[in-house]
């Protein structure tokens, strides 16, 4: 995907393909509110240079109007920390915000920012990988810290690439609030998801089991 999307910068096409992605994501949205996850929200991945196009957030706005969807079921995720600073990206992100739109911020624990910086961002959420980051106990408090930090200005924290019930434990001393990884499941497409749904609801098979042993 990194190179992918190095070269569709590089091409100029990132507004058609960002646009294409999100018109997806509302179709896809609409037919699980549909029919299986009344008021999911969906979480789509954008680049740096998305938000920094001006032309951006009345692009979002616009597809989510023409595909029926309420901002609020959808959540942009951005995770080029080295362009946080810039002002045209800051803008979107209070843009977007103001139309409801939930924005996640990646790699947070890494290089974790300041409580001003988060509502400067408008961040509602954010995202880091669990396993590069507990190798040692004062990475462990730097985790702690940051989530306490984060918990006390309302915006929630997702634990990524989780893999073991020892971390599933961690992350419940944490009161983290979401976790996802290779313990819970492996990538799959839209089709998959569905077909996963029933067990998923129900708690039965690999959830029910994944659930009981760390309750």
């Amino acid at each position: 995907p990194r190179r992918f999307l190095a070269k569709a910068e590089a091409a100029g096409m990132m507004r058609e393909i960002g646009e294409f992605v999100l018109r997806t994501a509302c179709e896809f949205v609409r037919e699980l509110h549909a029919s299986r996850l009344p008021g999911v929200r969906l979480t789509v991945n954008v680049t740096a240079s998305q938000l920094e196009d001006p032309a951006f957030p009345d692009a979002v706005a616009r597809t989510l109007a023409e595909g029926g969807l309420e901002a609020r079921f959808i959540e942009f995720e951005v995770s080029e920390r080295a362009s946080l600073a810039s002002p045209d990206l800051i803008e979107a992100l209070r843009r977007l915000r103001a139309q409801g739109v939930a924005i996640a911020l990646d790699d947070y624990w890494a290089e974790g920012p300041s409580a001003e910086q988060l509502k400067a961002l408008s961040i509602s959420s954010v995202k880091d990988d669990l396993w590069s980051n507990t190798g040692s106990r004062g990475a462990r408090l730097r985790i702690q810290e940051a989530d306490e930090m984060a918990r006390g200005l309302g915006v929630t924290v997702t634990a990524k690439r989780v893999e073991t019930l020892h971390e599933v434990d961690f992350l419940r001393e944490l009161e983290c609030d979401y976790a996802q990884g290779h313990l819970f499941g492996d990538p799959v497409t839209s089709e998959e998801f569905c077909e996963l749904l029933p067990a998923a609801s129900a708690g039965t098979g690999k959830y029910r089991a994944l659930m009981a042993e760390a309750a």
